[in-house]
């Protein structure tokens, strides 16, 4: 087996870490990489720690430093001692196991509830012919709590959701086609005077998957409000929507009692 690149490692560190309480990472990266590298040897595996620990350390606050400029909230927290220590966030793996396994329909519902939490007007679209666009909501108020703005200056939500598996990631062709689609139902809210002119519109993309690198940064470039499955889990168990959630059919077992 070649050796992995130290972004590799990182992104195996971030996956594997589990303990909630600070650890030297030098003894997390051995855990993890011993389990992935079991043929390495154990003398082999340190002796690739101690080369690459700084620069493993040095991708993990970059991934760290990116999901806060985000918006995403951070599996992990480390700190910028040269012999790093690190700790994992408690996740909603529970929860994001849940998303993945309910009716797709019933995700872009949960959408439209979130951005309901948030204060806004929203509803699925349920039209063939939105080109990829699932959900609206508008008349979201972009400003701080207890500061109020004209109506017609709330911002306009078009979003489209994709509940995937974990492997099944979103490339950044899928982005850009519903960039296409998002600015033509913006265009088309705008003829019919569903929002003003000058009025904010703010693109949101959110699976229940993750983003490929190219399609993180693409998304930065172009402002789109993306959401990963640990962010949108997040955001459920944060608004107050854990237990109706958890408490939805799964869609084999919504198939089965069809079939019934």
């Amino acid at each position: 087996m070649s050796v992995p690149s130290t972004q590799i490692m990182a992104v195996w560190i971030k996956d594997g870490i589990t303990d909630v309480d600070f650890r030297p990472l030098e003894e997390v990266a051995f855990a993890v990489l011993s389990a992935k590298l079991s043929s390495y040897g154990e003398d082999n595996i340190w002796e690739l720690i101690e080369d690459k620990l700084p620069h493993i350390a040095d991708a993990l606050r970059t991934d760290a430093a990116e999901c806060r400029a985000d918006g995403m909230p951070p599996r992990f927290e480390i700190d910028d001692e040269q012999s790093p220590y690190i700790k994992a966030f408690p996740a909603e793996n529970v929860l994001l196991a849940k998303l993945r396994r309910i009716d797709p329909l019933v995700v872009e519902d949960l959408c439209v509830n979130i951005l309901e939490k948030l204060g806004a007007t929203a509803n699925v679209t349920g039209q063939s012919g939105d080109g990829g666009v699932d959900f609206i909501g508008t008349n979201l108020d972009i400003m701080p709590s207890g500061y109020g703005i004209p109506a017609v200056c709330r911002a306009t939500v078009i979003g489209q959701t994709k509940r995937y598996k974990e492997t099944n990631v979103i490339k950044e062709t899928a982005l850009r086609e519903f960039v296409g689609s998002g600015v033509w139902k913006r265009h088309k809210l705008r003829l019919d005077s569903g929002i003003s002119p000058l009025a904010p519109v703010i693109l949101a993309f959110w699976t229940t998957s993750n983003f490929e690198p190219n399609a993180k940064r693409y998304a930065r470039e172009m402002g789109i409000w993306y959401m990963d499955g640990h962010t949108l889990a997040s955001y459920i168990a944060k608004l107050g929507l854990s237990d109706f959630v958890h408490a939805l059919p799964d869609e084999n077992s919504r198939l089965v009692t069809a079939i019934l």
